[in-house]
Order: C-alpha cells, then structure tokens, then sequence
C-alpha cells in the first residue's frame, strides 16, 4: 500500500499525472474524513435537536428564543445533510472515474479549485454559467 500524496507533492505534479491512481487515493482520503466529520456532526445535531424538542419552556421570551433557536439549528442540520450528500456524490464520481471533470463540459476542474472546493463537479466556467443563469431565474 502506498502512502498518500501530500498537498505540496499534489500540486507539483505534472499535468499529465492529472487523476491518477494516487491523485485519486489523496482526494478520495480527503472526502473520507469530511464524510465521517459530517457523520458526527449530524449525530450530534439531531440529539441536541431531540433534547430540544422534549424541553418545555414556562416563560413565552424563552419560548420564542428557543424556537428561533431550533430553526437556527434545523437550517445547520439541513446544510450538513446536503453536505453530506456532495460528499457522497463525489466519492461516486471517484469510484466511477469521473471524478475531477467537469460534468457540463468534460474538461479537467483542476487541483486547486479541488482542494478548496473537493465536492465540485463542475470546472470555474460551467459554474459561472450555472450561477447567472440561476441569478437570471430569481430575477425574472
């Protein structure tokens, strides 16, 4: 079994080495943890909303600040869901070898946009051009 790549070896890589087998070891590591991070996160999350739930408050101040609370932390717990699901997704693309391409134009979304944005399936354009169409859409 060979180690992972660090992040300075990943970047110093020639362009050919694009997705390699180690390229892929290193992000798949990567979306792993973030997977089992989520995992714990999400745990917790829903406890804390259980034991939030099962509270009753007398006064109605507390009340209130409680329930904004309580959507405050289902807006958190949504967030990490969908999270969750961008991780899964990723690590799909990964076993089905599409990882690391963009999905609208096939062309490589390259290792810096991953390593900041590892669920990304879509390269800088195609994004972009998903985003002023959805701005075009709010505002029309």
């Amino acid at each position: 079994m060979s180690t992972l790549l660090t992040q300075q070896q990943l970047l110093s890589a020639p362009e050919s080495e694009y997705m390699s087998d180690q390229q892929l070891a290193f992000f798949k590591d990567l979306l792993l943890n973030r997977k089992l991070h989520l995992q714990g996160l999400l745990a917790q999350r829903a406890e804390a909303f259980r034991d939030d739930s099962e509270a009753r408050l007398p006064d109605a101040a507390d009340t209130a600040s409680a329930e904004e609370q309580r959507a405050m932390e289902m807006r958190m717990l949504k967030r990490d869901q969908a999270e969750l699901l961008d991780v899964e997704a990723a690590l799909k693309r990964i076993e089905e070898g599409d990882y690391g391409y963009c999905a609208e134009f096939g062309q490589p979304i390259g290792l810096k946009r991953l390593l900041v944005a590892p669920t990304a399936s879509l390269c800088i354009d195609a994004q972009e051009i998903q985003e002023r169409r959805a701005q075009r859409q709010r505002v029309a």
